[in-house]
């Protein structure tokens, strides 16, 4: 194990990745990059991070803000609870520990929106306890170092893989080995097309080299739930009506087109709605556990059912937050 450990982080002295929350052990920036990291690739998230760090650069200043302007700023990343969470424990932060991060996994854990992994992870690289950050790409390692053939999803494997690694944190610093083993995972053992194994410094141990492909095995049921919507654009002039969604459920906070279930005929519409119609045409989006497909009518001077919020459609990405899923349907827009 000691061969095993000293061949992993002297590859990860050679290779890690310049990445701007690495600079330092600062909890708050860390926090800042797991959040946004989940879900959400590196290189989407890079720009973004540091945009959010310098109008948000501590705590103090993420506590004191409003939801509205968090939002804002990580509008594109997607998962928009992520956001609502991370203010919160800021305000967590700020209210219940003295503006000081805790330092124990435990006490982390019991933070706004902060899972197992979140907490191991700031808990190993910024205070250096015993613990594994085990996500997909630590279960792909060690599905694939250990040939086991499960689902990815199946617990058996994400238990394995806490247990096995755990044992590596004894003889090196704990932080500095979830980190070596998360850059093997993103950067060498791929999840997708055919690992690079010649540059793996795990090769030499690895039982599953010879055929990786085969390690770990595909996720137990990956089938979507679609549904289908029918989104309305009120024009009135220049400008285009927004409705600020509710605070439950997908999206929640976020100013959005309205929405009706189901994909609407013009016939249909015109039963409860007056105005100009236009059919803008499908349009389908994908989240991590459902699929939006929906039907966009454009409706000019029309009369909505409730009360919007309009505003010049050049301006509405500066000055609100609007979910990507309607990107497609505003760029369609020609006014």
């Amino acid at each position: 194990m000691k061969d095993v450990v000293a061949s992993l982080l002297n590859w990860f002295a050679l290779h890690k990745r310049d990445l701007p929350w690495r600079k330092d052990k600062n909890p708050y920036r860390l926090f800042v990059a797991e959040s946004m990291l989940q879900q959400t690739r590196i290189a989407a998230v890079i720009p973004k991070y540091e945009a959010f760090m310098e109008r948000f650069p501590s705590f103090d200043d993420l506590a004191n803000s409003s939801e509205e302007d968090v939002l804002k700023a990580w509008e594109g990343l997607g998962y928009y609870s992520r956001a609502k969470n991370l203010r919160k424990a800021a305000i967590q932060v700020e209210e219940e520990y003295g503006g000081s991060f805790p330092s124990s996994r435990k006490d982390i854990a019991k933070l706004k929106g902060v899972g197992p992994y979140t907490s191991a992870s700031l808990a190993s690289f910024c205070f250096g306890e015993r613990c594994v950050c085990v996500d997909g790409n630590l279960i792909r390692v060690y599905a694939r170092l250990l040939s086991f053939s499960l689902p990815r999803d199946d617990i058996t494997l994400k238990e394995g893989a806490e247990s096995f690694f755990l044992e590596y944190m004894d003889e090196a610093d704990p932080g500095s080995i979830n980190e070596a083993l998360m850059e093997l995972g993103e950067t060498i053992c791929l999840p997708k097309g055919k690992p690079l194994c010649e540059g793996c410094p795990l090769r030499k141990w690895c039982k599953g080299k010879d055929s990786p492909e085969q390690y770990p095995l595909p996720k137990s049921n990956t089938n979507k739930k679609k549904e289908e919507y029918t989104v309305l654009v009120f024009k009135k002039g220049t400008q285009v009506g927004f409705i600020k969604r509710d605070d439950k459920g997908l999206l929640s906070g976020m100013y959005g087109l309205p929405m009706i279930e189901g994909k609407k005929s013009l016939g249909d519409l015109r039963q409860n709605f007056d105005g100009k119609m236009i059919e803008l045409g499908d349009f389908s989006f994908e989240f991590t556990h459902k699929i939006w497909e929906m039907r966009a009518f454009l409706i000019e001077e029309g009369t909505p059912l409730y009360p919007l919020i309009y505003a010049e459609k050049d301006k509405t990405k500066r000055d609100f937050a609007i979910p990507s899923a309607f990107n497609g349907i505003l760029a369609k827009l020609s006014f």
